[in-house]
């Protein structure tokens, strides 16, 4: 797992986010080979840097969390087609339901568009 560039900060992630990152690229490889894809290595497309643009109370926003923390990451979803976008988020959301049932939310963002990309964060 990488991040995108530099600027992605996932320094001051929440620590529940920070243990489930592992479990979600378990989760992304294995959905990728079961799709006949190949690898292609995860990449978190942001974290809690303020570069990017987001909601206003976007839970990217260490400002918005009672934490004081980054409560959300993005994963790159658009060197997949739509439907393997939509796919491996789901699969993501699926086993973070059964894993860790509770204390995560996850959807697809951006689908058929360039920043296309699987949202996670603390429920």
């Amino acid at each position: 797992m990488k991040t995108k560039n530099d600027t992605v900060d996932i320094s001051r992630l929440h620590p529940d986010l920070k243990e489930v990152l592992p479990f979600v690229e378990a989760v992304y490889n294995t959905t990728l080979e079961e799709m006949g894809v190949g690898w292609v290595e995860m990449v978190v497309t942001s974290g809690h840097e303020l570069t990017s643009k987001h909601g206003v109370g976007s839970k990217h926003y260490t400002a918005n969390n009672e934490s004081g923390l980054g409560e959300a990451v993005d994963i790159r979803c658009n060197l997949l087609n739509g439907t393997q976008g939509t796919e491996m988020c789901g699969m993501i959301a699926r086993h973070l339901r059964l894993h860790y049932p509770g204390r995560f939310k996850c959807f697809f963002e951006g689908c058929l568009k360039p920043e296309a990309h699987c949202h996670i964060q603390l429920a």
